[in-house]
């Protein structure tokens, strides 16, 4: 997926007439704006034994219900990971982590600084970005006179924010689901708009109301997500993309 993505930066940017080098296994161009976009990716692998193989790079999410409990099975990709704040600052130290600033959000920049390491006591960011009550954090790439942002340590394509420790390479989790498990898949709009600890309760409820039907569980569960996101952010469907799964005997 990453190649596909790479190929066809290359190709747009020779249609465009922008100059641009390969080097080092990045794209390198005279103005970082020829090259921008990228996307998240989540590789579902459910074998007829039950043996799930989960693949991710972004912020798109897959959980695991069964039993009355929910397991995620993608890695956690944001700024505020020690893990990959600690891969990104051995590979390019310039890199900032950084709470998101939004001045929608009523709250004034702090004169200290808003880098998210170490972390500070009575500072846990500017605002909210989702219902499990995490805060916006961006990355951010300095290229030159160019700062890009990013609110992901991995991805597809994103070129220029590669030069900043981004990469395509996806964490891996494998297990095995038992029968009548349900496993849901979906970008980050779906999960900015249910906390985690409800995730068992919605799941139950619409199985009780529409059985392992996967299609009418995947129905249900967009109708849901779109209210709450109504409600709770006043928009609707913003990075919304979703599938189920579903096992049973």
């Amino acid at each position: 997926m990453h190649q596909a993505c790479f190929e066809f930066n290359k190709r747009h940017l020779t249609l465009i007439g922008a100059e641009f080098e390969e080097r080092d296994g990045l794209i390198q161009t005279v103005r970082s704006r020829d090259i921008t976009g990228g996307t998240t990716a989540t590789v579902l692998i459910v074998t007829d034994q039950g043996q799930v193989h989960c693949f991710n790079a972004g912020d798109s999410d897959a959980w695991l219900i069964e039993d009355g409990k929910a397991t995620t099975l993608t890695g956690d990709h944001t700024p505020e990971c020690p893990a990959e704040y600690a891969r990104i600052q051995a590979a390019c130290p310039e890199t900032e982590h950084i709470f998101d600033y939004n001045r929608m959000c009523g709250m004034a920049r702090r004169e200290d600084g808003d880098h998210i390491f170490p972390k500070r006591d009575g500072f846990a960011g500017y605002y909210r970005k989702n219902l499990s009550g995490h805060m916006a954090t961006l990355l951010q790439v300095k290229n030159g006179r160019h700062v890009s942002h990013l609110a992901m340590t991995r991805s597809i394509g994103d070129e220029p924010l590669r030069r900043g420790g981004v990469t395509w390479e996806p964490s891996y989790v494998s297990c095995h689901a038992g029968l009548h498990s349900v496993i849901k898949i979906a970008s980050d709009g779906y999960w900015d708009c249910i906390a985690n600890g409800d995730i068992v309760r919605h799941t139950q409820h619409s199985v009780a109301t529409h059985g392992y039907d996967a299609d009418a569980l995947c129905r249900d569960w967009f109708q849901t997500t779109e209210r709450a996101a109504r409600l709770h952010f006043g928009g609707s469907r913003d990075n919304m993309w979703g599938y189920t799964v579903t096992i049973t005997k």
